[in-house]
Formats: C-alpha cells, sequence, structure tokens
C-alpha cells in the first residue's frame, strides 16, 4: 500500500506533493543516533578504536544529514539511498583527509608534503564541484511516487524517476527490500514517463499482487537500431519476490 502523502489532496498546490512523512521520520533516526554515537565517543578508552569510530560517525553522519536535507526537494527518502550517497561523499572527503595530513605535519619529508598539499587542494576543489553536481542533479532531475509496501509489510517497491529533459529518454528505476533491510535490490530499469500536469509517474506502473509477486507494467517503444539504446532490464526475482514484467507498447513499434 502507497504511503499518504504529507499534505492532504486539497491543499493550496500541494508542494512536495509525494512527500513521505513517515520514511522521513525514520531515515532522521540515523543521522540523530550517529552524532548521539560521535558525541559520546570519547569513553572509548583505545586510542586507535576511538579514533577509527569517530572517523567513520563522522562521514557517516555528515553524508546522512546531508542526504537527508538533499532529499527534501524530490519529497522521499530510503535507507538504502545512503551508500551510494556515501561514495559521492568520498569524492571531497578523501582530497580533504589527505589535506589536513599535510598540514597538520603528519608528513615529515618536505617536498612530499608540498606534493600532497598541493594534489589535494586540487582534488578538493574538483571532488566538491563533481559533488555539489551530483547533489543538485538529483535533487532537480529525480522524482520519486511514495514508496509501496507488500500486503504482508514485510517488503516495500521504490521507484525513481530520472528526467532528461532534451537531452534524450526519460528513465526509471524499481527497487525492492526487505522492510527493515537497509539494501535494495533492482527489480526494473528502463524507460520512464512523468505526467507533468497530474505530476505523477505513469510508467512504469507498480502493483504487488500479493506479498510475493510485484507486477511492473511499463512503454518500452524503442526498437534495435534506433540510436536510443534499451531494451529495458527486468530482474525475474529480487528481495526473494517474483518479478512480473510486462510491456504495454504496441507489437509493432519494438
Amino acid at each position: 500500500m502507497p504511503a499518504k502523502s504529507f499534505f492532504p489532496d486539497n491543499f493550496p498546490m500541494r508542494p512536495f506533493a509525494n512527500f513521505d512523512l513517515w520514511s522521513f521520520v525514520l531515515f532522521a533516526i540515523i543521522p540523530a543516533a550517529i552524532w548521539f554515537g560521535v558525541w559520546h565517543v570519547n569513553k572509548i578508552r583505545r586510542p586507535w578504536l576511538r579514533n577509527l569510530v569517530k572517523g567513520l560517525g563522522w562521514f557517516f553522519g555528515a553524508s546522512s544529514s546531508l542526504l537527508f536535507v538533499f532529499a527534501l526537494p524530490t519529497g522521499s527518502i530510503d535507507i538504502s539511498d545512503l551508500w551510494r550517497f556515501s561514495l559521492y561523499f568520498l569524492l571531497p572527503v578523501v582530497p580533504l583527509s589527505l589535506l589536513a595530513l599535510a598540514m597538520w605535519g603528519a608528513i615529515r619529508v618536505v617536498w612530499a608534503k608540498y606534493l600532497v598539499g598541493t594534489v589535494s587542494t586540487l582534488a578538493l576543489i574538483l571532488g566538491s564541484l563533481i559533488f555539489s553536481v551530483l547533489c543538485f542533479a538529483q535533487a532537480g532531475c529525480e522524482r520519486r511516487p511514495p514508496s509501496l509496501y507488500s500486503q504482508d509489510h514485510l517488503r516495500l517497491a521504490l521507484t525513481d524517476f530520472k528526467g532528461q529533459g532534451g537531452l534524450g529518454d526519460d528513465f526509471a528505476t524499481v527497487r525492492v527490500r526487505k522492510t527493515w533491510w537497509p539494501f535494495a535490490e533492482i527489480a526494473f530499469n528502463g524507460l520512464g514517463t512523468w505526467d507533468r500536469k497530474q505530476n505523477k509517474l505513469t510508467s512504469p506502473e507498480v502493483e504487488w499482487l500479493d506479498s510475493s509477486h510485484l507486477r511492473i507494467r511499463y512503454l518500452d517503444d524503442r526498437v534495435p537500431g534506433d540510436g536510443r539504446g534499451g531494451p529495458g532490464v527486468c530482474v525475474g526475482v529480487a528481495a526473494g519476490i517474483q518479478v512480473l514484467c510486462e510491456n504495454t507498447a504496441p507489437a509493432n513499434t519494438r
């Protein structure tokens, strides 16, 4: 069953029409718990373990907090997004760490210190730019309908729509994960269609037939040799459930 929008249907203009309040509340626990742990990390007596936990805490605390903020324009968030976003976050973090080592005197060879400092500075600037572009692209080009829970609430289906605009076809990805498992598996990856007038996803159509079968109906009119790539990828089994895909395009157009 789909999660209800935070705003009622008769709300004027319905900003964040697909806002999934329950998902945001659940995800907010993650950065809060991480920062709480970082605050109390000094109670660990072994220095190497304390520094390791502190470093990981700052990394995942900052990345999860940023993901929480950048997810606001899309109106949806999921725990499985944290790992991909953390990889993005490594782009500025790794050179920043190397720059800190060079500035704090951890590198004693003079020429090596200046070399690491210069390279890490350039990498930090480039990594920060790429990270910002990826974040704003995700916030501006990605749309998400509310999550779909199976009848027994043990699994949920997540749909991501990525608009290309004038650059090409729009795409959609359907992922499935267990309710209490933070990793999602791809069930479908192919063309997608978003109705901007009604502000909803029209393709693919995702529906739980029962607790162990997920049906995905999509429109893919691409033909071999038209230069549009394809066909879409449909996985028969994802997260322990059967995935049934159906292309609704007329047979003579594919």
